[in-house]
């Protein structure tokens, strides 16, 4: 469960980026888009991203654009209303300071964007679809690792660098804060073997977020493995008694779940 009032505070797009064509598991392609700008179910304009200008024809209102998309080749189709951009920077430009960081733009334009979205901006097909579900390990794991109240951080190293990595902080089941390793910079690890590597790490998020309640600490290679395993709660037992992952604070319930991974299905 998400807060109402979560804030999230300056994610590292590079750490994304890789978080998501990891779990896409897809190679990019270059897709082809139609844009129509429409009113009362009549065609403006008419933009295919690779021809150009096009002439539709066979326009049947918003909500029926997949003939469109075959018709035209193309991946997608995104139907815009001519009012909906007038709507949605008008309800936008009060909320929206542009001395305070991105992120916190965007979710200013949350709210008007959502009242658009369906009534005056249509997509075929439906982005939120199309959006990677996270595999099982990752909701499992999730599930029983995190804190139901506390500050958690997951850090997946590539020798010197941070490939990925996650800072929540939850309160009575719900998210507050979602943020990664960005929000410590400057931070260099360079040099650094995993041992201090994570002392810093720690030290830092103690002084920008608060103390830890759970760390969780591995190189690419193991969370590759992680992910890949039928069975990742036994699997990252197995892993930390190995000292392969180090966890760090460990919880006594995080301690009992590990201790007990082997019977678990999980």
């Amino acid at each position: 469960m998400i807060s109402k009032n979560i804030k999230i505070i300056d994610i590292d797009p590079d750490q994304y980026e890789r978080a998501f064509e990891f779990f896409r598991n897809k190679p990019r392609a270059e897709k082809k888009t139609l844009i129509i700008f429409y009113q009362e179910n009549r065609v403006i304009h008419s933009i295919h991203s690779k021809k150009g200008p096009v002439e539709i024809t066979n326009f049947r209102g918003p909500q029926n654009l997949k003939p469109l998309a075959k018709e035209f080749e193309v991946d997608n189709v995104v139907c815009v209303e001519r009012g909906a951009i007038h709507r949605f920077t008008a309800g936008a430009q009060s909320r929206i300071r542009m001395d305070r960081p991105l992120m916190e733009q965007l979710l200013a334009g949350r709210e008007p964007f959502e009242r658009e979205w369906g009534a005056g901006i249509h997509v075929y097909p439906d982005p939120i679809a199309s959006i990677p579900r996270l595999p099982d390990f990752a909701l499992k794991a999730a599930r029983s690792l995190l804190p139901k109240k506390g500050l958690a951080i997951i850090t997946v190293f590539d020798r010197d660098e941070v490939w990925i990595s996650l800072i929540l902080e939850m309160k009575d089941g719900e998210a507050t804060l979602i943020s990664t390793t960005d929000t410590l910079q400057p931070l260099s690890l360079e040099g650094l073997d995993t041992p201090h590597k994570i002392n810093l790490l720690l030290e830092t998020l103690a002084r920008v977020h608060g103390r830890a309640t759970v760390g969780v600490f591995m190189d690419r290679a193991c969370f590759e493995h992680l992910a890949a395993h039928p069975k990742p709660l036994g699997a990252l037992a197995r892993l930390a008694h190995l000292k392969w992952v180090t966890i760090r604070p460990l919880p006594h319930r995080m301690r009992f779940l590990l201790a007990i991974a082997p019977l678990l299905k999980i």
